[in-house]
């Protein structure tokens, strides 16, 4: 289960976990059933590129025994999808 941090009525913020960033790595097709999400066409948006996602699954791991990793995810609960914000 991902654990839940907080929600509104059109978001949840979820906590980071080894499990969403290798699903996200090595299995993208469960990245999605993993938040319960469909993800746009062009995931992952901008410079969050293949090494951004290493760099925050090291740290994760690492916090796991140190506490200093600090990344969240977050999910648009309505629509079931992931966005870049639009101002």
């Amino acid at each position: 289960m991902i654990p839940l941090i907080t929600h509104t009525p059109r978001l949840l913020i979820l906590a980071a976990s080894r499990a969403l960033l290798t699903a996200e790595l090595h299995k993208p097709q469960y990245f999605s059933t993993l938040l319960g999400a469909v993800l746009p066409t062009d995931w992952p948006p901008g410079e969050y590129d293949r090494d951004a996602m290493e760099y925050f699954l090291e740290k994760l791991t690492a916090g796991a025994a140190t506490r200093q990793a600090g990344t969240i995810g977050t999910r648009c609960a309505k629509p079931k999808a992931i966005r870049p914000a639009r101002w």
